[in-house]
C-alpha cells in the first residue's frame, strides 16, 4: 500500500497533502450527521452564493445597457430635431394659387434667358419685358406702374359706368354723375367755350384782353368788359380760391417743418402743376415741361442778335419749335374769339394776337428764368430747413419791396385769400413761412411787374387760365375724373381680413430687416442709430384705403358739400377744387393731421417724410 501510495504521489503530486479548503471543511463537518448530507448542504448553500452573485451581475449589466439605449435615443431625437428644424427652414413651399401661377409667368416670360445673368443681371430677369408688354400708341413712355394704373383705371370706368342701385352711397352716386358729364361729348361740343366764360367773370378777368387787339362786335358781348376794373391781386386771389392755381405768386397752407403739429402760411414761388386732373399725369406733366423748355427757347427780336451760344442749325429747330407752339396759341385764341362774335375774319384775327401772344410767351420766359434762379439758390443750402425763414407782414413787404419802393399788396392779397374760411385772423401778428430763395423771386417779380404795362399783366394772367381751362372744354381733349370716392371700388371687407394682415407683416419684415442692417453698421455712430432706429420704429403706415370709406354715412358726410351735374363738366371739376381749397384755407393754425399721401386708385407706394409715414394705396395690391 505505501508502494502504491508513492507510486500515486509521484503521478499525481499533492494528492497526498490535501488542499487546506478541504481540511477546513472537513474539520466544520457535523460528526452528529452523515457525511452525504452535511456534504450536499456544504454544496447546496455553495450553488445559491453563486446565483446571487449571477442575478446581480446580470441586473447592473441590464441597467447599463438600458441606461445607453436611452442616451442613444436621446442623442437619435436631438440629431433628427436639428435636421428637420434645418430642412422647415430651408425647404420652399410651393405655391399654385392663381396669383402665383400669374406672377411667375409674367416673370419667366419677361425674362431674356439668353442674356448671362453674371454679365447684366437686369437684361436676364426683365430682357423680354418690353416685347410682352407693348406700349400703346397713345403714350409716350410705358412700365410697370403705367400698365398697372391702366388696368385700375379700366375698373373704376366699369365701376363708374354701373348703373346706381339703392345700397350705393351718395359719394358714389354723384362720381357716376361726374364721369357722365364727363363722357358725354356731345354737350361738350355744344356748350363750346361758355364754361370759360364763366370763369374769366369769376376770376374778374376781360372777355377781350387789351392786349390782344380784338373788338367785340356782338352785341350780347360788347358791353361784357365795361364792369371789369382789372387789378392783378384781386384776379390771382380768386384763380387760387377756385382753382386752387398758382399764378405769379405761390400760395399755401402746410405743417411747419420745424413743428409738424400746425399748420402755417406759405408764400414763395408758384407751383408749376396742373390742379385739374388728367389720365395719364405723366404725359401731361411731360407736356408741361415740353411747354417750358419751348418757352425758355423762345427769343425776342433782340435776344436772337445777341445769342451766340448756339450754331445756326439748332437756332433753326429751336425757333421751329417755338413757331409751332405760338401758331397752337394763336388757333386757339382765333377759336375763342370765334365763338364770341362768327363775324370775325378767322385769318384777321391770328395776324392781330401774333404779336401780343409773343409778348405773352417773353413773360412767361422770365417768370420760369426766376423760378430757375430761386431754386439755383436752394440747391446752394446745405439743407432744406437751413433755406427756411419766418416773416411777419410787415417784413414780409419790406424785403419783397422793389428798388423804387413799390411792392405787392400783400395785406389785401392774404386778407382776401383768408376771406369767409379763417375767423378772427390778425395778419399782423400771422407767421409767415418762406425761404430765402423765394424772398429773391418775389423781390425780382415785383421789380419786373413794375415794368410792364398793365395790359400785359392783364394777357399774361388771362392767356394762363385760357391755357389751363381749354383742354377741360373742348369734347377730344383728355378727361377722367379721379377722387377718394372712386376707391370705394376698391374697398372690400375681405382686403381687411385676408390682404391687410399680411401686407402689415412684410412692412413688419422689412423693418426688422432694416434695424438689422442698421445696428450691424460700423460707418453710424450710437447716437445716429438710436435715432434712425427710433424713426424706423416709430414709422406710421397707410395701407389699402381708409378704414371710413366702407362707412357709408362718413362716405356721404366727408362729400356733403360737393354737387355735381350730368351736363356741367367743367363746373364739377371746378367744385371739388374750391372744395378743396376751402379745407385747406380752414386748417389755418390747426393741429396737422397727416393722412395719405394720394388717392388709393394710384398704383404707387408714397413716403412722406414729414409724417415719417408711408401709403401703399390699395390699387398696387389689387389683382
Amino acid at each position: 500500500m505505501k508502494t502504491k501510495s508513492i507510486l500515486i504521489e509521484n503521478l499525481f503530486p499533492g494528492i497526498s497533502s490535501p488542499p487546506q479548503h478541504v481540511n477546513n471543511i472537513s474539520s466544520r463537518v457535523d460528526p452528529g450527521r452523515p457525511l452525504s448530507l452535511q456534504s450536499n448542504n456544504v454544496i447546496h448553500k455553495n450553488a445559491n452564493n453563486l446565483v446571487g452573485v449571477q442575478s446581480k451581475f446580470r441586473r447592473q449589466y441590464y441597467h447599463k445597457v438600458l441606461f445607453g439605449s436611452l442616451i442613444l435615443l436621446i442623442l437619435i431625437l436631438i440629431i433628427a430635431i436639428i435636421v428637420l428644424a434645418f430642412k422647415g427652414r430651408n425647404a420652399r413651399i410651393l405655391c399654385e394659387t392663381k396669383d402665383c401661377l400669374r406672377s411667375s409667368s409674367n416673370l419667366l416670360l419677361s425674362m431674356d434667358e439668353n442674356a448671362d445673368p453674371c454679365e447684366d443681371f437686369y437684361q436676364f430677369t426683365c430682357g423680354n419685358w418690353e416685347e410682352e408688354h407693348p406700349r400703346p400708341d397713345s403714350v409716350t413712355s410705358h412700365d410697370w406702374f403705367s400698365e398697372k394704373q391702366s388696368k385700375m383705371l379700366r375698373h373704376i370706368r366699369t365701376f363708374l359706368q354701373k348703373n346706381n342701385s339703392e345700397s350705393d352711397p351718395q359719394a358714389v352716386v354723384k362720381t357716376r354723375t361726374m364721369f357722365k358729364a364727363c363722357m358725354d361729348e356731345p354737350t361738350l361740343d355744344d356748350l363750346e367755350m361758355k364754361p370759360i366764360l364763366k370763369y374769366f367773370k369769376e376770376f374778374k378777368l376781360p372777355l377781350y384782353p387789351k392786349a390782344l387787339n380784338v373788338t367785340a362786335n356782338s352785341e350780347d358781348y360788347k358791353n361784357a368788359d365795361k364792369e371789369v376794373n382789372f387789378n392783378f391781386v384781386n384776379s390771382i386771389v380768386q384763380i387760387k380760391r377756385v382753382l386752387t392755381m398758382d399764378v405769379i405768386v405761390g400760395f399755401d397752407i402746410f405743417s411747419d417743418p420745424f413743428n409738424g403739429t400746425i399748420n402755417r402760411l406759405v408764400i414763395g414761388t408758384p407751383d408749376s402743376g396742373s390742379p385739374l386732373p388728367f389720365t395719364n399725369k405723366k404725359d401731361h406733366k411731360r407736356y408741361q415741361s415740353k411747354k417750358k423748355s419751348l418757352i425758355l427757347a423762345f427769343e425776342s427780336e433782340e435776344e436772337e442778335d445777341q445769342d451766340e451760344e448756339l450754331n445756326e442749325e439748332e437756332k433753326k429747330v429751336s425757333k421751329q419749335k417755338v413757331s409751332a407752339y405760338l401758331s397752337y396759341l394763336k388757333n386757339v385764341v382765333a377759336l375763342y374769339f370765334s365763338y364770341l362774335d362768327e363775324s370775325l375774319d378767322t385769318e384777321e384775327t391770328m395776324k392781330a394776337v401774333a404779336k401780343p401772344l409773343a409778348k405773352y410767351v417773353e413773360i412767361s420766359k422770365q417768370f420760369y428764368k426766376f423760378q430757375e434762379m430761386a431754386e439755383n439758390i436752394s440747391l446752394s443750402s446745405k439743407t432744406p430747413m437751413e433755406d427756411l425763414i419766418y416773416v411777419n407782414l410787415t417784413q414780409l413787404i419790406s424785403q419783397t419791396k422793389s428798388d423804387d419802393n413799390k411792392s405787392i399788396d400783400w395785406a389785401s392779397y392774404l386778407s382776401q385769400i383768408l376771406r369767409g374760411n379763417v375767423e378772427n385772423v390778425s395778419l399782423t401778428n400771422e407767421t409767415i413761412l418762406t425761404s430765402k430763395a423765394d424772398i429773391v423771386y418775389l423781390q425780382a417779380i415785383t421789380e419786373y411787374l413794375n415794368t410792364l404795362q398793365m395790359e400785359y399783366i392783364e394777357l399774361y394772367i388771362w392767356m394762363t387760365i385760357f391755357e389751363e381751362l381749354i383742354l377741360h372744354t373742348l369734347g377730344n381733349s383728355d378727361r377722367f375724373t379721379t377722387c377718394m370716392a372712386t376707391s370705394y371700388s376698391l374697398a372690400d371687407s375681405t382686403f381687411q381680413i385676408d390682404t391687410l394682415p399680411k401686407v402689415k407683416s412684410m412692412l413688419k419684415d422689412i423693418r426688422e430687416a432694416f434695424n438689422n442692417l442698421v445696428k450691424r453698421t460700423s460707418w453710424m455712430d450710437k447716437p445716429t442709430k438710436y435715432q434712425t432706429l427710433k424713426k424706423s420704429n416709430e414709422m406710421k403706415s397707410f395701407i389699402g384705403f381708409p378704414d371710413w370709406v366702407l362707412n357709408k354715412t362718413t362716405l356721404d358726410a366727408y362729400y356733403s358739400n360737393i354737387t355735381a351735374n350730368e351736363s356741367t363738366h367743367l363746373d364739377n371739376l371746378v367744385n371739388i377744387l374750391r372744395w378743396e381749397m376751402k379745407i385747406k384755407l380752414q386748417s389755418l393754425r390747426l393741429p396737422n393731421v397727416f393722412g395719405w399721401a394720394s388717392a388709393p386708385a394710384t398704383v404707387n407706394a408714397y413716403h412722406t417724410f414729414q409724417a415719417n409715414a408711408i401709403s401703399y394705396q390699395a390699387s398696387r395690391l389689387a389683382r
